[in-house]
């Protein structure tokens, strides 16, 4: 079996949480990262995390710009940060394709960030302690 090394493996996190978050090939360079993500700008988001674990999660610049914009509460969850728009979740990778991400964000850590959002939608306490930072 051959592997593209052009591709490396990333996580797409969807705006909608009606929509599962998948594993999916993207290019090296992140180019396609843009129309994934639908957006014109690339902003990496920072997370202490993230630089340990060499991922990195990847939103549109403009996200909290657009008059439209919705929050993608398990991107939130995971970068600890308002986060608006679909996400990527990638990380370096080795001559396999193979991720950092997926090797060290099992299905298991999804299913608690899926279960976290759902108590978010629920709890309109929860809602506005986070709007207000506390």
């Amino acid at each position: 079996m051959t592997t593209d090394t052009r591709t490396i493996h990333a996580a797409f996190i969807p705006v909608r949480m009606t929509d599962p978050v998948k594993v999916v090939p993207v290019s090296r360079d992140l180019s396609d990262l843009y129309s994934l993500i639908g957006c014109e700008m690339l902003e990496r988001v920072g997370h202490p995390i993230f630089t340990r674990l060499s991922i990195e999660m990847w939103v549109d610049e403009e996200g909290a710009l657009k008059a439209d914009r919705v929050m993608n509460i398990r991107a939130s969850i995971i970068a600890g940060r308002v986060i608006f728009g679909n996400a990527v979740l990638s990380g370096e990778s080795n001559d396999s394709g193979l991720t950092a991400l997926y090797l060290e964000c099992p299905k298991d850590f999804f299913d608690r960030v899926e279960a976290l959002a759902k108590a978010w939608i629920a709890d309109p306490d929860m809602q506005r302690r986070w709007e207000h930072g506390s």
